[in-house]
């Protein structure tokens, strides 16, 4: 029978995790994760990424009071081919499903553009990187796709 943490999705998004060492503490979000989400147990596996190219293997030492991990194996993974897209704003809520679904296919880059009759929301840039985070998770990638600020195109171009 497969633990809980083989049979869930259970990529964590550690952006330290090439700095923390071979024992450390996950703490906030990604702890909640591991104890509420997957429900892993001590001595279980799991997998994390730095979603710049690091994954790796993660057992997990305790639980209380605090999670405390133990790098198993790490494993770097090549930058994949650039695929950039920019983007006019799309109507309404739409930008949300923009940015969750070009992160599950892949695209490295999102360059959002405003233009001339309509400009992007502002304050989604929090909402964006937390989609695009759970996308991270979703295709369990090495990679994040980079969501850049919004740009206006330069006349005469």
């Amino acid at each position: 029978m497969r633990s809980a943490a083989e049979a869930a999705p259970s990529l964590l998004y550690v952006p330290a995790l090439r700095s923390l060492g071979a024992r450390f503490t996950l703490e906030d979000e990604e702890a909640r994760y591991v104890t509420r989400v997957v429900r892993a147990r001590e001595g279980e596996q799991v997998t994390a990424s730095d979603g710049a190219g690091l994954v790796a293997t993660l057992r997990i030492e305790q639980l209380k009071p605090a999670l405390v991990v133990a790098l198993d194996s790490a494993r770097e993974h090549p930058r994949p081919p650039s695929a950039r897209v920019l983007c006019g704003a799309p109507e309404g809520e739409r930008g949300d499903w923009l940015v969750e679904k070009l992160a599950e296919l892949g695209v490295t880059d999102l360059q959002p553009v405003d233009t001339e009759r309509e400009g992007w929301p502002e304050r989604r840039e929090a909402r964006w990187d937390r989609l695009a985070v759970a996308a991270l998770r979703q295709s369990r990638a090495a990679w994040r796709m980079a969501i850049h600020p919004a740009c206006r195109p330069v006349a005469g171009r």
